[in-house]
């Protein structure tokens, strides 16, 4: 193996370009906002510009990418990375652990982001806790969709992922608009001839109402929905570790590395048994 490749990320789309890459979508969404005008809408599209980017655009990106890992040795501390062919022994444990850094950095940059909002929306802090709880809640229930995508190496486990946030996201939006159900009348008013309805699931409703800079806010309308989702996200990855916890490496994959070596023009992976010493990260 190359010795050159440990400064090599643990995927072609790395931890450090994933950051890079959330940064500059909350600064291109704060410059297009900006454009808005009024200060009150602008604060508010920031928000499910960011909430977009943590519930659509990065399971996106995760979801479409072929995993690959990195072998690090315990007894000398060197690690070797195998550009983009997958370490085999690489195991479910880890790709969860990958998944919930990710959500761990992105949450982390958002903090910079909504915290100042809070002088420029006029909130108060106790409005801004339970937007930055409810943001928080439901962003990890997409982490823990796109983390069960991961886990199990088959296509169709991505696609139902992938499937799954986009529900969580928009898909009791699009059954109201379906069925012709309106929003809560006491919220956000409903049609003429409407039943009102408070979303559960999606929280889009929630959002709008925490992120209102015209009106006070009541957060004991949504401060149930909010808990359950957080009570709900904590429970589900619980649920989720102990699995991956025993049920070990996936089926069929066998621990060990992969050695890349020139062949003929190309290249030739040949394998080699993991000893004790040895872990994946």
């Amino acid at each position: 193996m190359n010795r050159s490749a440990n400064n090599r990320s643990l995927d072609p789309f790395g931890l450090r370009a994933l950051i890079i890459s959330w940064c500059l979508w909350l600064l291109i969404s704060w410059s297009i906002t900006l454009s808005i005008g009024a200060t009150a809408h602008a604060v508010r599209w920031i928000v499910f510009s960011a909430v977009f980017g943590l519930m659509a655009v990065w399971p996106t990106v995760r979801l479409s990418q072929q995993l690959t890992g990195r072998c690090a040795d315990t007894a000398t501390g060197l690690s070797e990375s195998v550009g983009g062919i997958a370490c085999v022994g690489v195991t479910p444990s880890a790709r969860v652990m990958a998944t919930m850094l990710d959500w761990v950095c992105l949450l982390g940059v958002f903090q910079v982001v909504v915290w100042p909002l809070m002088l420029v929306g006029r909130w108060s802090v106790q409005q801004t806790m339970w937007l930055d709880l409810a943001v928080s809640s439901w962003s990890l229930l997409t982490a823990l969709l796109v983390g069960l995508g991961r886990v199990v190496p088959m296509t169709w486990a991505r696609v139902g992922a992938m499937l799954g946030c986009m529900l969580l996201l928009v898909g009791e939006p699009a059954w109201m608009a379906i069925v012709g159900v309106g929003f809560d009348s006491a919220q956000v008013g409903a049609r003429a001839g409407q039943a009102a309805w408070q979303m559960r699931i999606s929280p889009l409703q929630a959002l709008w109402e925490l992120t209102t800079t015209v009106r006070p806010y009541d957060p004991l309308v949504w401060r149930a929905t909010i808990l359950s989702t957080t009570a709900a996200s904590v429970l589900g990855w619980v649920v989720l570790w102990e699995m991956v916890w025993w049920a070990g490496p996936s089926p069929g994959v066998v621990g060990g590395l992969t050695e890349i070596t020139p062949s003929g023009g190309g290249i030739r992976a040949s394998f080699i048994p993991r000893p004790e010493s040895v872990r994946m990260i």
